[in-house]
């Protein structure tokens, strides 16, 4: 099995090799159009410098000649250009640009043989055209080596092959010294051609490296974005610091403002700076490595609760001269902490009390026996009762909670009547706000009404929300209950005449496990599901709650939406399962 680093080297070489082609392709073609219109330039130019002592027939011809085989070098140059571009195999074509580069260096070479003149003036400029040529090809082609033989040397050799094979000492001279200057060519293409692969390789392994650096800051971006994070870094000598945006964002401030020690001290919630400061001191002393929770005041008032994570790099004496770390919201974390601490309250709460109410009647009903009277131990039989039914509607509404969540709560839905709902609600519930000394009240609609409903979960919704008015209502006080056709939609107000909700707790009233007294001392019984529980089975049944409250009391309003009457009775139920969302819509 290959380890991550030798797979990506092997990723990285095969990125390298379809990066260095192209590129040395790009590096040969950028100028070939340049230099093939120069060599047609200065064809036509010696055309012109040999018209009066070459005959025009053979100088006409060799033009034609080497005006078609610049036109093919052009062809190959586009086609393989044009091959390279959409990722075809290029061997032909780049085969046949080589071929173009060696028949134009017969041209050139044909044309020393051609136009040999006697007179030093002609002679000396063929010379500097056929030199002038064949070092003109180092720099246009030393890219493709091979592209660049084939144009250097049939340009020279045949001028450096009739030379030595002449009888006058001055051309074979003039032959020797042509051969070495084409080894020096040769030479110099090699060389030059192993310098520009070495630039085309470095270039590529930079732009892979751009890309790779990209995209690491892209994953590191996203990564930080998911985690709610942001990335800083302090200069402990010059305390300069560096923040990204989300750290910024955090701390409430605008990317303008220089990131500094004090400015970052300025967002630290009042209570927590001097502990969180003297951490810092601490850490600053002998730790590498820290972990710190503290939180932050926005200019709104807004608090954020922070973790802040990091590494302390100190010099070779010890001193500490950098720290870089993350910084992590985690203020709805936190929040689910608190949640679960009221869950743990409220639990230890709601089982002890009926729990004990039940351990002490049966403790009575077991040591009294037969001396307790008839009364008394009725009376004992039927608290026990009362607690265990207690007992039984938290263990329901957890259970509740739970199928919810997981998608497994059942509906059975169908039409029913809205009177006939409210009246068996009232009636369920009356005996438990009889025990707060509440009254439960029915104005009934004039009209007949109909709801698509689960009849079991709109009992249950009911249940919740005159149970809540009940326990929060005075004695001898009345919750009144009343539902009235608007549009489209039937609204069932119930309303309490208690404190009112406190503000504070408005945005968390259809929040699992939230009630405005989560202390295990407090006297209002419950498990602060209901009204969770009630909205995500209210909004399943196509229906909405909210709620208006005054200290003069609170009114919870349900609404459905209207069915016509002669729809009621009908044999038209679906029974489904429906996922729901308890913290949707908070």
């Amino acid at each position: 099995m290959s380890t991550p680093n030798a797979s990506s080297t092997r990723d990285s070489s095969a990125d390298l090799s379809y990066a260095v082609e192209p590129a040395r392709l790009q590096f040969v073609m950028r100028g070939l159009p340049v230099s093939l219109a120069s060599a047609l330039t200065l064809a036509l130019i010696t055309v012109m410098v040999m018209w009066s002592s070459i005959p025009h027939p053979l100088l006409i011809g060799w033009i034609a000649v080497f005006t078609c085989v610049t036109a093919f070098r052009a062809v190959t140059w586009t086609l393989t250009r044009t091959a390279y571009s959409k990722k075809r195999p290029t061997a032909f074509w780049r085969a046949c640009f080589v071929g173009g580069c060696a028949l134009s260096g017969l041209s050139w070479g044909t044309a020393s043989i051609l136009f040999n003149p006697t007179d030093p003036f002609h002679a000396m400029f063929m010379a500097i055209v056929i030199a002038g040529t064949a070092a003109a090809s180092i720099t246009s082609l030393a890219a493709d080596k091979w592209a660049a033989y084939a144009l250097v040397l049939p340009t020279v050799m045949p001028f450096t092959i009739d030379k030595l094979l002449s009888t006058n000492a001055v051309d074979v001279a003039v032959g020797a010294v042509t051969l070495l200057f084409v080894a020096t060519l040769s030479g110099s293409i090699a060389r030059l051609h192993e310098q520009i692969l070495v630039i085309i390789h470095t270039r590529a392994q930079l732009e892979i490296s751009q890309t790779e650096v990209s995209r690491l800051n892209e994953r590191m971006r996203m990564a930080t974005h998911v985690a709610r994070a942001g990335i800083y870094e302090w200069d402990l000598i010059t305390r300069k610091a560096d923040w990204d945006a989300r750290v910024y964002e955090m701390w409430d401030l605008d990317p303008s403002t220089p990131a500094t020690l004090e400015v970052w001290q300025s967002r630290v919630h009042p209570a927590d700076l001097a502990a969180t400061v003297a951490q810092f001191q601490r850490i600053m002393k002998t730790e590498k490595h820290f972990d710190l929770e503290f939180r932050v005041l926005s200019q709104q008032g807004v608090t954020t609760d922070i973790r802040s994570r990091g590494q302390i790099v100190r010099d070779a004496n010890g001193t500490p001269i950098q720290m870089i770390g993350l910084v992590m919201d985690i203020t709805e974390l936190r929040k689910l902490d608190r949640m679960k601490q009221e869950f743990v309250s409220m639990v230890s709460h709601e089982l002890r009390t009926p729990l004990t109410s039940i351990r002490g009647a049966l403790g009575l009903l077991t040591s009294g026996g037969n001396k307790l009277a008839a009364a008394q131990t009725t009376q004992l039989f039927d608290l026990a009762n009362r607690n265990a039914e207690r007992l039984a509607l938290l263990i329901d509404d957890i259970l509740d909670m739970d199928k919810i969540e997981s998608g497994k709560m059942r509906f059975n839905l169908g039409p029913e009547e809205l009177n006939s709902l409210l009246e068996q609600a009232l009636a369920s519930n009356a005996a438990f706000a009889a025990g707060f000394g509440v009254s439960l009240a029915l104005s009934p609609s004039p009209i007949r009404v109909g709801v698509f409903v689960d009849p079991h979960r709109f009992q249950q919704i009911m249940t919740n929300v005159l149970s809540n008015a009940a326990k929060f209502s005075p004695p001898g006080a009345s919750v009144e209950v009343s539902a009235e056709v608007r549009g489209a939609k039937i609204r069932i107000d119930v309303r309490d005449h208690g404190p009112g909700i406190p503000a504070e707790f408005h945005s968390k009233i259809f929040g699992k496990f939230c009630q405005g007294d989560s202390s295990d001392s407090r006297n209002k019984g419950g498990s602060g599901l209901g009204l969770a529980i009630s909205k995500a089975l209210i909004e399943a049944m196509q229906g909405m709650i909210g709620f208006e409250t005054s200290k003069l009391g609170t009114t919870f309003h349900i609404e459905f939406p209207v069915i016509e009457g002669r729809a009621l009775g009908t044999d038209s139920r679906i029974s489904t399962t429906i996922a729901l969302d308890l913290d949707a819509g908070r």
